[in-house]
């Protein structure tokens, strides 16, 4: 591990995973850190505005959050003190449903993608937001045998590998010019050199050179149709970068921006318009 993971005095950045909706392009981006400290932020792709959220003492599940297909609503699982899942209005964390996951652990919840509703656990219960109402039981409303993070990165385009091990292609989504992002499978809670946890490893491949670019820092990504343009997170800053071929024949990010920087984020009191 590297001297800056050992000095105290340098803070680790913010870490962050990203809920992506192509359909409206629209995303919430949780934000993690210091410790047990989690932030909901807003993000238009449209024009690249953010707005902040709420925050939250305590431990939002990544892969086990959702939001809707227009952009409106989101799902997340949470735990504090008691776990517990509810939906709220993008960005923030005031919930219009809610639901103690005291006999669950972690059940989690997705949208169903041709109406406004929302799967939420196993046990199949629905959440229709023009009636803010808990729903009848609908077994048959989960798609056979799929886990909701699969889910979620089949909708946006991600197709899954049926076997994969630890560091081996998990997902992969098949870019324009013959690019290729991919999920790696990982080692539960693997570190950056600064001691941030990392939950996911991705690959960036130019296809017809075998060629991977470094990719080592990016904690979420993926590709902006809209925009033509590939996202991605790391060091708690949300980048975007276009796909190029150089004259040389190599392939390379260009036009590199940071959209925003989280890292200098401090707790504040933050009140939901509704």
């Amino acid at each position: 591990m590297s001297d800056l993971t050992m000095d105290k005095s340098v803070a680790i950045p913010a870490r962050l995973y990203v809920l992506y909706s192509k359909a409206s392009n629209t995303a919430v981006i949780l934000r993690k850190g210091p410790s047990k400290w989690t932030l909901s932020l807003g993000w238009d792709l449209v024009d690249d505005t953010f707005s902040k959220g709420q925050w939250l003492l305590g431990k939002i599940y990544n892969e086990d959050c959702a939001i809707s297909n227009d952009g409106q609503y989101w799902f997340y699982s949470a735990y504090k003190k008691d776990g517990y899942s509810a939906i709220a209005k993008v960005p923030y964390l005031k919930s219009l449903f809610y639901r103690n996951d005291l006999d669950r652990w972690r059940e989690g919840g997705r949208f169903d993608p041709k109406e406004l509703k929302a799967d939420i656990g196993h046990n199949g219960y629905y959440f229709d937001p023009d009636y803010l109402a808990i729903m009848q039981k609908v077994s048959q409303f989960f798609e056979k045998d799929q886990h909701l993070f699969e889910s979620q990165m089949s909708r946006r385009g991600w197709k899954i590998v049926d076997e994969f091990t630890k560091k081996s292609v998990r997902y992969f989504l098949d870019l324009r010019q013959e690019w290729q992002l991919r999920l790696l499978g990982t080692e539960f809670n693997h570190r950056r050199d600064d001691g941030g946890v990392m939950t996911h490893i991705y690959e960036l491949c130019y296809l017809p050179k075998d060629y991977i670019l470094e990719t080592s820092l990016w904690e979420w990504a993926d590709y902006d149709d809209l925009n033509d343009r590939l996202i991605w997170a790391e060091m708690g800053k949300i980048m975007t970068a276009k796909l190029t071929i150089l004259e040389n024949g190599l392939p390379a990010l260009s036009e590199t921006r940071c959209l925003l920087d989280t890292n200098d984020m401090q707790f504040e009191e933050l009140i939901a318009p509704y």
